[in-house]
């Protein structure tokens, strides 16, 4: 099927739409291709965790993209997808949704959404970027595992009505078309930072950052122009680049 002239290709079961959507980059399709699939077996997340993706409960899909631009811009992407997917959801169901850096959607201190993006590169240039969003939609308290069961929410659980995922595939596309387009971005990347920032579940809060070498204490107090965490420590600046962050108030909420 198409939706404003993109390929949209609906799967019952894939392992991976991540996976799938790279097997794809690889052959040179074009970019907007997007692999919706009904259930996944290998879904994941950031840091390879496992990704609850059961039939007919969440929204479970991954958009290619092939944008004219730097390395450096490639957390502009996930930051981008999150206001796009949280912008859907409140349209669609008037919920307020936060944004926990770098990748998850939170409502009501649970995580509700997650966002794996991938890349390939060539030189400094951004050969292809896939993007993978999944969105809890329908599921119960039963319909969690045990290890998530305490941190994990879904649109049904916080509305108690049901939601067609498809519709809301098609509304984040919606708003995501009005952002990006034709391999470039329609938005001052300036101004994405700037909305996240306004989403952000823990601005201001003290946080705990673990990185492959570091853990990193201090207060967020932002992003840098590249999408990066901003921390005041003991009076200076740290940026992170990219790490695992937890709130000292709220604990795994990034658990999947």
């Amino acid at each position: 099927m198409t939706d404003s002239g993109r390929k949209i290709i609906r799967l019952a079961k894939v392992s991976s739409t991540n996976d799938l959507v790279k097997e794809e980059a690889r052959t040179g399709v074009e970019e907007e291709l997007v692999v919706w699939a009904d259930s996944q077996t290998h879904g994941r997340g950031r840091l390879n965790r496992r990704w609850s993706s059961r039939a007919g409960l969440g929204l479970y899909c991954s958009l290619l993209l092939r944008p004219q631009v730097g390395a450096d811009f490639l957390p502009i992407f996930t930051l981008l997808t999150s206001l796009a997917a949280a912008q859907a959801i409140e349209n669609l169901c008037g919920l307020e949704i936060q944004i926990k850096w770098p990748n998850d959607l939170v409502c009501h201190n649970k995580k509700l959404g997650g966002i794996l993006t991938e890349s390939s590169f060539q030189g400094n240039r951004l050969q292809y970027v896939v993007i993978g969003l999944g969105i809890n939609v329908c599921q119960t308290h039963r319909d969690f595992p045990a290890r998530i069961f305490s941190s994990a929410t879904s649109i049904f659980l916080e509305t108690h009505r049901s939601l067609d995922p498809g519709i809301l595939l098609h509304e984040f596309l919606a708003i995501w078309d009005g952002w990006y387009s034709q391999n470039r971005l329609r938005i001052d990347p300036v101004d994405v930072v700037r909305q996240w920032q306004k989403r952000c579940s823990h601005l201001n809060r003290t946080v705990e950052i673990s990185t492959s070498v570091k853990k990193i204490r201090g207060t967020f107090i932002g992003l840098t122009q590249q999408g990066f965490a901003r921390l005041s420590v003991c009076g200076g600046e740290e940026i992170v680049v990219q790490g695992e962050l937890s709130l000292k108030e709220v604990q795994n909420v990034a658990g999947h």
